[in-house]
């Protein structure tokens, strides 16, 4: 695979989660959270598995690792699913965002890794921006957007314990057993506690194929095949633009317009995102012999 070939699979997958919030939104119409989630990931499980099962290594190690990783991975979509039933797709999109600002704290006080002057800089800037996305017209945040910064920690640890255990074990197996998890943990929640059903229509069982698919099966396992070529600093700088996408999808879709003061927000978000993943330019000493004139 070539890195540009790479570098769009990126951007497909980035596409693909930045639409998933709307259309998790329209789904909590119709599903109880914990039956949206387990449809989803087992559904995902099994495609993934399925087209990647010859390519799998399964050993004890992979298995107790999947576990812990599918348990992050279950918190932080069972907090994303529940904070849309109670603030916009687009705030969800941009609050989930931060969790690149958040990534290399929990590095520093779990793995003991230096904290850069960018993050120490980028973060109090993400959290004026987060400021100004919640706090429309009061002081306080509803339970929706505290949930989405409960999903974005969720996902920041996920992200940083993928980073440690798939160094250790088969990281394509990895990726797809967790995916297994949290679709088995989130089974018996929806059995005993919502009404399980199958989407009733056409339409439902468009939007569930859509996140089972492409922002569940396609979206992780593209992301660890192709950040072989990849390098993480281009790869974060893609993702980075999610927020972009849900926003537009949920203009598109549900018409959600965000205030002037949320978009003023948004966009120090998204720049405290970039601020964190863009290495600073490096002006090599070619540069200087190129004549100008």
């Amino acid at each position: 695979m070539t890195r540009s070939r790479a570098n769009l699979m990126i951007l497909l997958a980035t596409i693909f989660w930045g639409t998933s919030y709307t259309l998790t939104k329209v789904g909590l119409g119709s599903f109880g959270v914990f039956n949206l989630i387990a449809i989803r990931f087992l559904l995902g499980f099994g495609v993934a598995a399925l087209v990647l099962r010859r390519h799998m290594v399964i050993k004890r190690k992979v298995l107790y690792y999947s576990i812990g990783l599918g348990t992050l991975l279950f918190m932080a979509f069972t907090t994303m699913t529940l904070a849309l039933k109670y603030t916009t797709a687009s705030n969800v999109g941009f609050l989930v965002g931060s969790l690149v600002v958040i990534i290399p704290i929990i590095s520093f006080l779990i793995l003991r890794e230096k904290i850069e002057r960018r993050v120490m800089f980028a973060s109090p800037v993400a959290f004026l921006g987060i400021t100004l996305i919640t706090m429309n017209g009061g002081v306080t945040m509803n339970r929706g957007d505290l949930l989405a910064l409960l999903c974005a920690g969720f996902f920041a640890l996920h992200i940083v314990f993928t980073g440690k255990l798939t160094k250790r074990v088969d990281s394509l197996s990895l990726g797809v057993l967790q995916l297994g998890v949290v679709g088995g943990m989130s089974l018996p929640v929806a059995l005993f506690s919502e009404d399980f059903q199958l989407p009733p229509s056409v339409n439902l069982w468009i939007i569930v194929l859509f996140l089972s698919i492409m922002s569940t099966a396609f979206g992780y396992v593209t992301q660890t095949v192709a950040q072989q070529e990849t390098p993480p600093e281009v790869a974060g700088v893609i993702i980075s633009l999610e927020p972009l996408f849900s926003a537009v999808v949920a203009y598109s879709v549900l018409g959600e317009v965000m205030s002037i003061q949320g978009i003023i927000g948004g966009c120090i978000l998204l720049g405290s995102i970039l601020l964190v993943q863009v290495e600073p330019l490096k002006i090599k000493g070619a540069l200087f012999k190129k004549q100008v004139f």
